[in-house]
């Protein structure tokens, strides 16, 4: 099949798609990136070349597993995130950050971006309101 049938196909194949990997997960979404993602890969085996028999077959068969692939990572990432421990609270109203004053976070981001800045070979220091507003104030 030319790529111009294929891009054709496409538009009424994507619905059908997300139907199906709708009915499999639940979740639309979901559904519309494996549809998505199987007709992205049903184009570059077209578009390399590589014939396909049936792309209704093969774009299902490639959403349904990407569907199944994606459910899995999911599940896994839930089981994973379930045995953290619970998140420390942080009380925002505190002027401090894990023991040091905001000042003193700022300093040290300044003179971090500025070594990384210096490491990297740029010709643009990192801008430092604070200081700029003084040298400005002092002309």
């Amino acid at each position: 099949m030319p790529p111009e049938a294929f891009v054709v196909e496409a538009a009424d194949l994507y619905r059908r798609l997300s139907r199906i990997a709708f009915s499999l997960c639940g979740d639309r979404g979901l559904a519309e990136d494996c549809a998505q993602e199987a007709l992205a890969r049903g184009w570059l085996r077209v578009e390399r070349g590589r014939p396909l028999d049936s792309h209704e077959a093969w774009t299902t068969r490639v959403a349904l597993n990407w569907c199944r692939s994606q459910m899995r990572r999911q599940g896994a990432e839930s089981r994973a995130m379930k045995r953290l421990p619970p998140p420390e609270r942080f009380d925002r109203s505190s002027d401090l950050t894990a023991g040091i004053s905001q000042g003193a976070v700022k300093n040290a981001l300044f003179h971090g971006r500025a070594t990384l800045a210096v490491r990297l070979r740029t010709d643009d220091p990192p801008a430092d309101p604070v200081h700029a507003t003084k040298r400005k104030d002092s002309r």
